[in-house]
């Protein structure tokens, strides 16, 4: 094991969708680790990972937000077409003759793709490393609504 970071040609962060604090953690931990070894990062998102498992057809990439939300992002080919957003069941059920439904794991009451993080996760890398970015106030987290602190409040 003598992987040498300064011998990377960049780092990928997953900027979000999905837990606040881990968004966070992770986007943080990779502007320092680009910030101290000179080097440039690659931005993909959770909604990518899914996605480019088929990246030439056209769907709806699906995060399962907890309490029966979720965050979703529609792709054609590769492109965005719809937004990244906050959805509940019933408009994933409007959107499926639209998309194709992928997840990570089973939409309970809709006909879903389970892909493979970690092979979109590839082809998104594969698809974005010419993007390479070096400006650290360019690498943002991807908020698709507000904390759930945040939205408790008045």
């Amino acid at each position: 094991n003598n992987f040498d970071l300064k011998k990377a040609d960049f780092i990928v962060s997953v900027t979000g969708a999905g837990s606040f604090t881990g968004i966070r953690i992770g986007v943080s931990t990779v502007k320092a680790l680009c910030f101290a070894n000179n080097l440039p990062f690659v931005e993909v998102t959770a909604f990518d990972t899914i996605a480019y498992n088929k990246k030439d057809e056209r769907v709806l990439a699906l995060i399962d937000a907890g309490h029966g939300g979720f965050y979703a992002c529609g792709y054609n080919k590769g492109k965005i077409d719809l937004e990244p957003c906050y959805i509940m069941l019933e408009e994933v059920l409007k959107l499926k003759d639209d998309y194709q439904i992928l997840s990570f794991s089973e939409v309970k009451g809709v006909q879903t793709t389970v892909v493979n993080p970690l092979t979109g996760l590839i082809e998104a890398i594969n698809d974005k490393k010419e993007e390479k970015e070096y400006s650290l106030d360019k690498l943002v987290p991807l908020y698709v609504r507000k904390s759930q602190a945040e939205e408790g409040r008045l």
